[in-house]
């Protein structure tokens, strides 16, 4: 009976060890002194601009980090623009040195958000799970 409790708690073990993590909210920040290189261009047309994506859960998602990253409340942030977009990787588009990106086309958005007087332009993917800031730190 104890070997058999054993290889079940093996298994279990082994099974959630190569289970993939649940999905994130935001993507690994980038350290300060680390500079995103200018964005990839999409693989494919973004589709028209859009002032509005009040229902796009990854608007809601780019403008919680925004607020976190300046502290702010997230209802001070007005969407600027944002356009459908197939980033060419798994960085959505933004490079960092050192950082190794999966190569597969990732459906998701540029958006471009305004808080207190200044820009913010982010990328994510379609439903807000990873969201980079794509403009140079101050």
């Amino acid at each position: 009976m104890n070997a058999r409790n054993f290889a079940i708690g093996l298994m279990c073990a082994l099974l959630t060890a190569c289970n993939p993590p649940p999905p994130r909210a935001v993507a690994p920040m980038i350290a300060p002194s680390m500079t995103a290189s200018a964005e990839a261009a999409p693989t494919e047309a973004p589709a028209s601009a859009v002032t509005s994506g009040e229902d796009v859960p990854a608007v809601a998602a780019a403008r919680q980090v925004l607020a976190q990253q300046i502290r702010t409340v997230p209802e001070a942030i007005r969407v600027i623009s944002l356009e459908a977009v197939d980033w060419p990787d798994g960085c959505l588009g933004v490079y960092a040195p050192g950082v190794s990106c999966i190569q597969v086309i990732v459906p998701g958005y540029r958006i471009v958000l305004e808080a207190e007087g200044r820009r913010y332009t982010y990328h994510t993917d379609r439903e807000g799970r990873w969201v980079v800031r794509a403009d140079p730190r101050p």
